[in-house]
């Protein structure tokens, strides 16, 4: 049995035959999760995949989420500079990084790593912030 400690609650993940034999344990297509409630929060800790669909997926999940992490973090440290710049309060720093951050957010909203309508919140975001520089 493995422990592990999260934000003060505490959950364990137990071999089936210890999960059997316990209360609040239930199992899905990833072994058996192990759950605490804290806050209103489900802190969970999944073991690994059983199934072979379920390994798959998983694997499948990994390697988007490793293509898909630069063009988010370009747009994240993008829309960084720019508030960054604003704060403080250079305006033409901004108004410079503002095509360059409008590109890496539509670039996140065309591959799907946001919501288009997310990506015109941003954007929308960006141009008041810029915009109320004096």
């Amino acid at each position: 049995m493995t422990s592990y400690t999260k934000f003060e609650a505490h959950f364990d993940i137990l071999s089936a035959s210890e999960a059997r034999n316990s209360f609040g344990f239930r199992y899905s297509n990833f072994g058996f999760i192990a759950c605490a409630y804290q806050s209103r929060t489900l802190i969970s800790r999944r073991s690994m995949p059983i199934i072979k669909s379920a390994k798959k997926r998983a694997k499948q999940n990994e390697e988007r989420r490793k293509r898909r992490l630069p063009a988010k973090t370009v747009m994240k440290t993008m829309i960084r500079k720019v508030l960054d710049a604003v704060s403080a309060k250079k305006k033409d720093e901004a108004q410079k990084l503002l095509p360059a951050t409008y590109k890496a957010i539509d670039m996140a909203a065309k591959n799907h790593i946001i919501h288009p309508k997310n990506a015109a919140h941003k954007k929308s975001r960006m141009s008041k912030a810029v915009a109320g520089l004096k």
